[in-house]
């Protein structure tokens, strides 16, 4: 489920540091910092040589609707400051506490509702304006979607398309308008199928996201929507991928992963591994290209960028290598 709003992408930063001495409490710096969430702190400060770690423990709801939460672990001496991420288990209820906070900040007082009447257009009279915030351009929100595979931002796209596209409220009305985008484009949708917007359900032949990738490089926003994709060896998801080779800063592709995991064998299994997008050769050619790996067994979690992440940047970077 979507949430109709979202604040610091629905995390709680927590920002650890070491305290002043062995033994200390450690520093927990809690950013945004409201009344949805109260942070118990129970890590201490460990020696110079020890090593660092952290957990959240604990995640009880209280009675008010605030969360509770205990942390455990410790920091050593000196090291660099560490972070920790609590992902929100009511997004409204985080975002309407950051939202009093900052009225707060403001010198208003948010007082509690005198009616159950839902607000229609005329209540949004200048009068009542009490601040007005200014997306940047959606350029940007694609940026922040492609380069480190925000699967959150992914994922409230049907629904935001939906409603500005057609004014809908669900996922289906965004969808209603992609089908239409891409029939006006003329691909064959017969080799698409997708049900949300981060792509785990979700099924593309790479002749499809070939075919689409060659439509999008005819248009006006071609070179901003390249710009934007990982780039191989250099940035993004896409930043450790065959970062030596000769093809590194030349591949700008978008990556995507789909695990499950193993119990049998303690282990995780990737349906799906996919790396799409363009390759500008040494003669300055520009292709299109989508590569596929599916149902690998795999060991231990990091195996899914080091073996398999790299091997569908290694494939990308032998076209490289071997097309003039």
């Amino acid at each position: 489920m979507i949430a109709p709003i979202v604040l610091n992408d629905n995390l709680v930063d927590l920002i650890v540091d070491a305290g002043s001495s062995v033994g200390a409490p450690a520093k927990i710096t809690v950013s945004p910092e409201t009344k949805y969430l109260r942070v118990i702190n129970r890590v201490r400060t460990g020696p110079a040589d020890s090593g660092s770690d952290g957990d959240i423990t604990v995640d009880s709801l209280n009675r008010d609707g605030s969360r509770t939460i205990v942390v455990t672990g410790r920091k050593r001496l000196g090291g660099p400051p560490g972070l920790l991420t609590y992902k929100v288990a009511e997004p409204e209820r985080f975002a309407a506490a950051g939202l009093e906070r900052a009225l707060a900040e403001a010198g208003v007082v948010a007082g509690s509702a005198t009616s159950s009447r839902a607000p229609v257009n005329g209540d949004y009279t200048a009068d009542r304006l009490v601040a007005d915030h200014v997306s940047p351009p959606f350029a940007e929100a694609v940026k922040v979607i492609l380069k480190v595979s925000q699967n959150l931002h992914a994922s409230m796209m049907p629904y935001l398309v939906g409603a500005l596209s057609r004014g809908g409220k669900s996922a289906e009305d965004g969808f209603d308008a992609e089908r239409e985008f891409l029939m006006k484009a003329g691909l064959d949708i017969s080799g698409a199928v997708q049900s949300d917007g981060a792509g785990g359900a979700a099924l593309y032949t790479p002749d499809f996201v070939v075919s689409f990738l060659q439509y999008v490089a005819k248009q006006k926003s071609a070179a901003a929507f390249q710009k934007r994709l990982p780039i191989l060896g250099v940035d993004g998801t896409l930043a450790k991928i065959s970062r030596g080779s000769a093809a590194a800063g030349h591949v700008y592709a978008k990556t995507g992963t789909f695990v499950d995991g193993d119990l049998l064998n303690r282990g995780l299994v990737v349906q799906g591994k996919g790396l799409a997008g363009y390759i500008t050769t040494k003669s300055g050619r520009r292709l299109a290209f989508a590569v596929y790996i599916n149902r690998i067994k795999l060991n231990v979690p990091a195996q899914v960028q080091t073996v398999v992440g790299q091997a569908v940047g290694d494939i990308a970077a032998a076209v490289y290598d071997v097309v003039p």
